[in-house]
């Protein structure tokens, strides 16, 4: 893999994103050079696909090597239909997925378009495109010094984090242990304090 990474994502180009599965498809590994390509930098997000991995773990070790190789600014992973349904604005993923409408009647509002559109500013666990990169909270997070000089400050931790792996400028941090757990009113305040103290909400509004 790591081979195969060097061959693509040092091409001359655009955006170059290069994705990878783990052998039972459950897992997609992306790692792509950020948006409007900061030089020698690059952005992973892994992404986990069905709760038949909730004994997922992933090695330090190989996020060290992949780091060392391919210094990114930022990574996450997650669960992937959980932060989906938190970012997702559009209300037809009410509908795909059967949730109540009931739920999310308070949070429906019309676009200048008059389509309806959702109001995820609440939502702990969404990613927002900012100027450069994705931005949230997320059952891991790899922060490098690089995105700690981006947002302007050190990365803070919350109270009652999991466990943190430092390796040469980069912090592997775990917020809780299983990501499939994400909805857990402990789990949720894990992930507002961690957006409230590295002040995520006013980085956001920043780059609208």
């Amino acid at each position: 893999i790591i081979s195969e990474l060097e061959a693509y994502l040092h091409e001359e180009g655009a955006i170059r994103t290069y994705s990878f599965y783990d052998n039972d498809k459950t897992v997609v590994y992306e790692l792509y050079r950020n948006f409007h390509k900061i030089e020698g930098s690059f952005q992973l997000i892994i992404i986990i696909d069905t709760e038949q991995k909730a004994d997922f773990e992933l090695s330090d070790e190989w996020i060290m090597t992949l780091y060392k190789k391919f210094p990114f600014t930022i990574g996450y992973a997650y669960d992937k239909l959980y932060v989906y349904l938190q970012s997702d604005r559009q209300t037809n993923a009410m509908y795909i997925y059967k949730i109540d409408r009931e739920e999310y009647e308070h949070k429906v509002s019309l676009d200048f378009l008059g389509h309806e559109k959702l109001d995820v500013s609440k939502n702990y666990a969404r990613n927002t495109l900012i100027s450069k990169m994705w931005l949230m909270a997320a059952w891991k997070m790899f922060v490098t010094e690089d995105f700690e000089y981006y947002i302007g400050e050190k990365f803070v931790l919350p109270e009652h984090y999991n466990r943190v792996v430092q390796y040469d400028g980069l912090k592997i941090v775990t917020l809780f242990e299983n990501p499939f757990e994400s909805h857990l009113s402990r789990n949720m305040e894990i992930l507002n304090q961690t957006r409230e103290l590295n002040n995520f909400d006013e980085i956001e509004k920043k780059y609208q």
